[in-house]
């Protein structure tokens, strides 16, 4: 039996990933992927995150599989996870990569606020969601210029406006995701209306 190992905590989450600065919020957090080395791991260790994960990430080196799906990160691809989702990194090589940045914010954050019912929208946190999606340079920007103002709000002294400021950044960040995948979608029926035309 797979060990499985839970990450309720955003401390506990940069002391597993060995990241070199500690966190500035209890609740959220940006993860620049270049600091990690994720070194030969146990492959047999699969990891249940407590938290909200919106990420673009790039891996040489090693097998990522979540739910029950391998994932193909050897180009840099827009994923997102739900809380208390399965999933682990295997075939890990001597000098495996990861790039990239990853925005994890824990549920408590946004429970109390209209974010908590409206994420339930948001299908591409679902196991479900079996494709990677490819971003334009433009979209990359777009998507990491939000998320640089998240964390200029979150790691700012935090006063009366600045937890509505960092839910509406999500919020933000989240519909460009949503529009970046139906774009993908939208443009993969063309195409196979047009193969099929052709067949």
């Amino acid at each position: 039996m797979s060990a499985t190992l839970k990450i309720n905590s955003i401390s506990k989450l940069h002391e597993i990933f060995g990241y070199p600065e500690k966190p500035v919020h209890p609740l959220i957090t940006l993860i620049d992927f270049s600091k990690i080395h994720l070194g030969k791991t146990d492959d047999n260790r699969r990891n249940v995150l407590g938290f909200y994960l919106i990420s673009l990430k790039k891996i040489s080196g090693a097998d990522f599989t979540y739910g029950r799906m391998d994932y193909d990160f050897s180009e840099a691809s827009l994923f997102c996870m739900a809380p208390d989702q399965l999933s682990f990194v295997s075939n890990v090589e001597e000098d495996a990569q990861t790039e990239g940045w990853g925005l994890y914010f824990h549920p408590d954050l946004i429970r109390s606020s209209f974010l908590n019912d409206k994420i339930k929208d948001y299908s591409f946190f679902s196991y479900d969601m079996s494709e990677s999606l490819h971003l334009s340079d433009k979209e990359k920007n777009t998507l990491y210029s939000v998320v640089q103002t998240i964390e200029e709000e979150f790691s700012a002294n935090l006063d009366a406006c600045s937890h509505d400021l960092i839910i509406s950044g999500i919020e933000t960040l989240l519909n460009y995701c949503k529009r970046f995948y139906s774009r993908q979608f939208i443009t993969r029926s063309h195409h196979n209306k047009g193969v099929a035309s052709q067949f």
